[in-house]
């Protein structure tokens, strides 16, 4: 069954050998079915993530999440703890290898709504480039019809990394 959801996303980023991490949050409105044990989470990305036009979905099993980007920016990352996984990112100026280390993944996520953490290494062309760690909350959205909330739910700035929500 279709559910339309509210999804509060917290991305931290730190360059290998820095401690500063950089911090995006944002909420968005998007949708979550359900397929057995799989849940499939879509949302649209937007200006102020800086992805444009773009359909992000989440395919959410126990303990591996691929997430696949479509629009203006094309790509698919794969997270499974204790795994590395390679694929391709699509640039205007070219396709780049991009690794996917996985150190942890924490899933409390139901038909309900619930939690995704994930703790990775991103690599560009075999070289690590970025320290990451992801949170993502999915809650029933009480407000689908309200449009005039939509944008008041995109905002993106930056804030302490070590804000509890990250942890």
């Amino acid at each position: 069954m279709l559910k339309n959801v509210l999804i509060s996303i917290c991305g931290s980023q730190c360059e290998p050998g820095e401690t500063d991490y950089e911090t995006i949050q944002f909420v968005t409105r998007g949708n979550m079915v359900s397929e057995g044990d799989k849940k499939i989470i879509t949302y649209a990305e937007g200006e102020l993530t800086g992805m444009g036009n773009t359909q992000t979905t989440l395919t959410v099993e126990d303990n591996r999440i691929t997430l696949a980007r479509r629009g203006d920016v094309y790509s698919q990352m794969v997270f499974e703890q204790g795994r590395r996984h390679l694929s391709m990112l699509d640039t205007d100026e070219g396709s780049l290898t991009l690794g996917v280390n996985t150190n942890k993944i924490t899933n409390t996520l139901t038909d309900m709504g619930g939690d995704i953490e994930m703790d990775y290494n991103i690599e560009v062309e075999h070289s690590l480039t970025g320290l990451n760690k992801i949170s993502i909350h999915v809650s029933d959205d009480l407000n689908p019809s309200d449009i005039s909330s939509q944008t008041s739910y995109n905002n993106v700035y930056k804030s302490d990394p070590n804000d509890k929500f990250l942890h």
